[in-house]
């Protein structure tokens, strides 16, 4: 578990496992440009370990403004290059609607390749 404090004293907790051949990463806080480095070192322990599909969970993300979404970008080129897959778990509404008008829908997927309930 990693904790990365943001502005304002804000706090966001990233949590990588690996669950039945799924990476899963659970992000709870603000998802914003101080959690960059963390999401980033969190997916490359994943991919390392061999995990070739990364399920980003973000059901206790608290905020998320665009440098959140550039980072998701940033994990999907990352995990792509790496021959996986990345996906998008949870979004509440006002990440989807910051990920449409970004226009990355077809890039960033966000459904869970099955149900988020048999990897937990």
């Amino acid at each position: 578990m990693r904790v990365t404090n943001g502005q304002a004293g804000s706090r966001t907790v990233v949590r990588a496992e690996s669950v039945g051949g799924v990476g899963l990463l659970h992000v709870a806080g603000r998802l914003h440009w101080p959690v960059g480095p963390e999401l980033r070192k969190s997916v490359a322990a994943l991919l390392e370990r061999g995990e070739r599909t990364i399920l980003v969970d973000l059901r206790n993300v608290t905020g998320i403004d665009a440098a959140g979404v550039g980072e998701l970008v940033r994990l999907h080129v990352v995990t792509e290059a790496a021959g996986g897959e990345l996906w998008i778990d949870n979004a509440d509404a006002k990440a989807r609607r910051l990920i449409e008008r970004a226009g990355l829908l077809a890039l960033l997927s966000l459904d869970s390749l099955f149900g988020y309930e048999r990897c937990s």
